[in-house]
């Protein structure tokens, strides 16, 4: 995962009502650790070509800037995005430190009680090798797992559907503030132009010259000595 490489210079402080939030969440966080996590590991056999999103990729610049640079939209390709929430996890920033001082740009998802609900978007129809570049932009310590989303169908009802969801688990909990819940609008509002420009594209090019040099090498142990 990439991080930020700039603190915030004017953070919005947390209105009261987002403080209340984050204090009675924070309860229900505490209560799912101690029973455990409750997280669907992802079966190895199973094929899912769809990732519920939270946080900056709900914002359909950060999408392209990472699965379809020089293209005009996400939704330009195969894939398509819908509104949807899922049910038992909360949404928090994460913590900031010398590192990486930017990473409460960003949120993270830990199970919490069942009334609570996490907003995002639905990415459907992903290629596999779309896929990968999502798994390389998540911390390592989150995991991806299989949730039932609930979203909107496009003739104003509602349809659950599986999808996959990267969160943060329990033993990873010091990640996340629960006390400062994530703002997708203030996040668009203050953040989303320099995220970007030094978050999103940065690791799109870094990707690409991953895969380069692993493609090189590749071909290298398959040529004949």
């Amino acid at each position: 995962m990439v991080f930020l490489s700039y603190l915030p210079s004017s953070a919005p402080s947390l209105t009261e009502s987002q403080a209340l939030y984050g204090s009675v969440f924070s309860g229900l966080v505490m209560a799912a650790e101690a029973e455990g996590d409750a997280l669907t590991e992802e079966p190895s056999n199973l094929v899912l070509r769809s990732v519920f999103v939270y946080g900056t990729l709900m914002a359909e610049e950060v999408v392209d800037a990472l699965l379809a640079p020089g293209s005009g939209t996400a939704r330009s390709g195969l894939r398509t995005s819908r509104p949807g929430k899922v049910f038992g996890y909360g949404r928090w920033c994460l913590r900031g430190n010398q590192e990486q001082p930017g990473m409460q740009v960003m949120p993270g998802a830990l199970p919490a009680g069942p009334l609570v609900r996490c907003d995002g978007h639905l990415l459907e129809r992903l290629q596999p090798s779309e896929l990968k570049v999502l798994d390389s932009f998540h911390d390592p310590r989150f995991k991806r797992i299989v949730v039932e989303v609930q979203a909107e169908d496009g003739f104003g009802g509602k349809q659950v559907v599986e999808a996959l969801m990267y969160v943060c688990p329990s033993n990873a909990a010091e990640l996340v503030d629960t006390q400062k819940p994530w703002n997708y609008a203030e996040f668009r509002s203050n953040y989303l132009n320099r995220f970007i420009a030094e978050v999103a594209r940065p690791h799109r090019k870094r990707f690409e010259e991953q895969e380069a040099m692993e493609r090189e090498a590749n071909a290298q142990a398959a040529a004949p000595s």
